[in-house]
């Protein structure tokens, strides 16, 4: 998707916001997530200080403490993907942005010919969880619905050392009556 690709649009059209997202995590330990992982978190055992770190997403019982299936194995990746899907629905958007776009280009910010990422660059936005509704925010959206989310959902926890890089595509359909 380009900016003059936006700029084509009918700025009075509903839109279908399509935001399909990728997290790359490095040093990795997890345990998949299994059907017959009926569990209570509170009935396992801690996670021992090997398999800690700094970021992730563990499993923790009530008293916060991070837990672990002691009937399946914890594995080890040096590096994992992994991918989440958005989709919001607005009646303003497309005139919104067309607005935005119009105004950096009159400001001498982007032109036309700008790609996408210009124009993202300079709303000051990174890809990331939040990325539409910092957009939403910044062209004053407030008509925002999400219609869909969903996670990769094949671990039952997993901790790293850090997120290295967040990478993501954004698509607007124009929806025409």
């Amino acid at each position: 998707m380009t900016i003059q690709d936006i700029l084509k649009m009918n700025p009075n059209s509903k839109s279908i916001l399509h935001y399909n997202g990728k997290e790359q995590w490095s040093h990795c330990y997890f345990q998949l997530k299994k059907l017959d992982n009926d569990i209570n978190e509170n009935e396992l055992p801690v996670l021992e200080d090997q398999y800690l770190a700094d970021a992730g997403e563990p499993l923790e019982n009530d008293n916060g403490d991070y837990v672990y299936n002691p009937n399946q194995e914890i594995k080890f990746e040096d590096e994992m993907t992994l991918g989440f899907e958005a989709v919001f629905s607005s009646d303003t958007f497309i005139g919104l942005i067309q607005s935005k776009i119009k105004e950096l280009i009159d400001s001498g910010d982007i032109s036309e010919d700008s790609e996408i990422h210009e124009l993202w660059d300079e709303l000051g936005l990174n890809y990331s969880r939040v990325f539409v509704s910092d957009l939403c925010y910044y062209i004053e959206c407030d008509d925002i619905l999400t219609i869909e989310e969903k996670d990769d959902d094949s671990l039952l926890w997993f901790t790293s050392h850090q997120m290295d890089r967040e990478y993501a595509e954004f698509k607007i359909d124009e929806i025409k009556e």
